[in-house]
């Protein structure tokens, strides 16, 4: 976008994007439920369209600066699986064309840094799980007053003096510190370290196999075996046409849980997908449960074929990793929005398959 032809969005996206920062469950709602959110916004129709579809091309439109101009950067994946988005870090958006040395920092919904510094004119990559909404921010290094461990997704602790403790949540690679020099000491899991060689363990994290999937005619079947780790399990199932059948009517589909019919939460677009879920109750997730997922003739579809694709997502218990450093200089306090994740717990996304499906 050329700078002379910038625009800047209008207070109201600036008011919305604030609120996202600041509310956890408007946050969680905008996640699971986002066009049902902007609807409520004082917002145009253009800016509801270009905020829900969330590329760098059409916040630019809108007059956002991702990671320039704003402190935070909302980045949103509207796909279930994994995807990056890549933001280059343009002196013609309003950086210092001399800027260096700048962190790139996850914030929410939990810190990760990543292990190597940019510069103005570089571009970064924003990595997104399905659904997530993420808060990103870029400052120079030497303006942060906490110890910066990168290649690692962490949380932390309420930390106050020369007392900086974080939990270590998922080791990613590429471990280090990024201003070695403003710590003292380190301890992990309660023993000795140094700021430059700090052996991080690896994470005992077992992955999720107790599960089957049958795809049969216009039924889906999926058996499950939670542990006690498994917390706020929701079942997804994503439906997409045939070529044959693109624009037309989609069958309406039904779920049971354990051989009862439960109420599925629905979101469609007119003959081009649609997707059903359901979360367990969390008093109930321990053990075995069989879903099934049936589609049904009516009187808009009496025949009809397609892709279905079912997903896992919701949160795991881990033991995490614990890391607490003694700092030259008081750490500052930070005022961060919550994490949507309950304590030691991090995000679950597992593809429990895809066949066809049809009447």
């Amino acid at each position: 976008m050329n700078a002379s032809k910038a625009v800047n969005a209008s207070k109201a996206v600036y008011d919305f994007i604030f609120q996202l920062n600041q509310n956890k469950s408007l946050l969680q709602r905008f996640e699971s439920d986002p066009e049902s959110v902007l609807a409520e916004m004082s917002l145009t129709d253009a800016e509801r369209a270009q905020l829900l579809d969330g590329s760098l091309e059409k916040l630019t439109e809108l007059g956002l600066q991702p990671l320039v101009l704003m402190r935070y950067s909302l980045a949103r994946n509207p796909e279930m699986k994994a995807q990056h988005v890549d933001v280059k870090l343009d002196p013609a958006h309003g950086m210092n064309s001399e800027a260096s040395s700048l962190v790139l920092e996850r914030v929410y919904p939990n810190h990760w840094i990543a292990p190597h510094l940019y510069a103005a004119g570089a571009t970064v990559t924003l990595p997104l799980k399905g659904y997530e909404s993420a808060i990103y921010e870029v400052y120079p290094v030497d303006s942060a007053r906490r110890p910066l461990l990168a290649g690692v997704t962490f949380k932390e602790h309420e930390n106050k003096g020369n007392a900086y403790q974080i939990d270590i949540l998922k080791p990613i690679g590429n471990i280090h510190l990024l201003n070695p020099q403003r710590v003292t000491s380190v301890k992990v899991n309660g023993e000795e370290r140094t700021p430059l060689d700090l052996k991080i363990p690896l994470l005992n994290r077992k992955r999720f196999h107790h599960f089957t999937t049958n795809f049969n005619g216009d039924n889906l079947k999926v058996k499950l075996n939670f542990g006690d780790e498994i917390k706020l399990p929701r079942l997804v199932v994503m439906l997409h046409p045939d070529s044959a059948y693109q624009g037309e009517a989609l069958p309406k589909g039904s779920l049971a849980l354990d051989e009862k019919s439960v109420k599925p939460t629905l979101q469609e677009q007119d003959g081009v997908w649609s997707v059903y879920s359901y979360q367990l109750d969390d008093k109930n997730v321990s053990g075995k449960h069989t879903f099934n997922f049936d589609i049904e003739r009516n009187e808009e579809t009496n025949e009809w074929k397609g892709l279905v694709e079912v997903w896992l997502v919701g949160q795991k218990k881990i033991q995490p990793i614990s890391v607490s450093m003694t700092t030259q200089n008081k750490v500052d306090e930070q005022s961060m929005p919550p994490s949507p994740y309950e304590k030691d717990a991090v995000s679950m996304q597992i593809k429990l398959g895809e066949g066809t499906i049809s009447l």
